[in-house]
């Protein structure tokens, strides 16, 4: 029993490890994007624009690792699987209920399906092409980078996250991620006060050149 209960804990953590790597990665490019609707200037940069794309893809990444069922992965799929069976780990006076909460659980994660396709399909696809329409309409980028929902993308990973601490409840191992995001969108505007206090834009900021 106590070796199993060492499982159960690994596998939280190795979930919780990657869905705080999604949720960073997430809230960078969050971030930058809100800079980019604030500045066309800082859209067109070679670096920022980098960091975007590498933030986006990187988040596709974790929650595809965190969602795409494999008999030889780690997966929210694989810890709903160790729970269902093995319920008493978790409530030992009601297992039903623990089962229950599981089957809710997948149902709360079937709404993003369409979502869960796209992202696992960006991950086999990922880095293998740039698609003809970001070089006709570079903008297209910023509104659907990668062919993802950025809004829904967060909305998945927040929603993993919460079913994750639901089961590290019982044993008092709860992830709180709620400073991720005030840190983070801390960060780039302590980066653009230094930008706009230097006054010199152009030594900041060399425009793409499509």
């Amino acid at each position: 029993m106590r070796e199993l209960r060492e499982k159960v804990k690994e596998v939280q953590d190795l979930l919780f490890g990657q869905i705080t790597q999604g949720l960073v990665y997430f809230y960078c490019a969050g971030s930058l994007h809100k800079a980019f609707q604030e500045s066309q200037l800082m859209k067109m940069s070679y670096f920022f624009f980098g960091v975007y794309r590498a933030a986006v893809r990187e988040a596709i990444l974790a929650l595809s690792r965190i969602m795409k069922e494999h008999k030889d992965s780690i997966t929210i799929h694989y810890l709903f699987n160790l729970v269902e069976n093995n319920p008493r780990l978790f409530s030992p006076d009601s297992p039903e209920s623990v089962r229950r909460s599981v089957t809710g659980h997948r149902v709360r994660l079937e709404k993003y399906g369409p979502l869960i396709e796209s992202v696992c399909e960006q991950r086999d696809r990922v880095g293998a092409h740039l698609d003809r329409k970001h070089v006709n309409n570079p903008s297209d980028l910023f509104a659907h980078p990668q062919g993802v929902n950025l809004t829904e993308l967060g909305e998945c990973l927040r929603e993993v996250l919460d079913i994750l601490n639901f089961y590290a409840g019982y044993y008092g191992n709860e992830f709180d991620a709620s400073s991720l995001e005030r840190a983070i969108a801390g960060d780039v505007d302590i980066l653009l006060k230094w930008m706009s206090e230097d006054g010199r834009p152009e030594e900041w900021i060399r425009p793409l050149v499509f």
